[in-house]
């Protein structure tokens, strides 16, 4: 687990550490287990990350490549499945980020993916993306006019 100190030197390594997995995340010539092994990796230090100035550095990279992670893998049925727990695994490091200030700007992002996801997605990760929507409604309350009419086609 990566550790640092408020000194700049440690916040410089943290985020060259991590804006190299992220670089690995954005690699299409990985596969989907090193993806997963690089996730399982930024998620054991996301809260030590989170309480860094690191944070603010690499979270734009940081949502970019989850986004693209979602988009360009296709929601999986097994659980075993390597892409299957990529595609949780990103959802579980979106929910527990804080609904901060610093991430607000890319709510507007998120959350139309989230309401798209929650219609294709296996159970187990709809439940995630309705925990995210859910959470950034509590939190940034955006106007959700065309989202949530998309909900209108989930039958409960």
């Amino acid at each position: 687990m990566l550790t640092l100190g408020r000194d700049p030197r440690g916040v410089h390594e943290m985020a060259s550490h991590m804006e190299d997995l992220i670089r690995t995340l954005g690699d299409p010539s990985q596969r989907d287990d090193l993806k997963l092994n690089t996730l399982q990796e930024i998620s054991e230090n996301l809260e030590s990350l989170i309480a860094s100035p690191a944070y603010s550095l690499i979270l734009e990279n940081l949502v970019k490549a989850f986004l693209n992670l979602l988009r360009d893998t296709n929601p999986q049925f097994i659980g075993e499945n390597n892409t299957q727990q990529l595609r949780k695994l990103v959802l579980e490091m979106f929910y527990r980020m804080p609904c901060s200030e610093q991430l607000k700007p890319y709510s507007k992002v998120i959350l139309p993916l989230m309401f798209k996801l929650v219609q294709i997605e296996n159970e187990e990760n709809a439940i995630i993306c309705l925990r995210i929507i859910i959470e950034f409604e509590k939190q940034y309350k955006p106007p959700f006019t065309t989202e949530v009419g998309e909900l209108d086609l989930i039958a409960f």
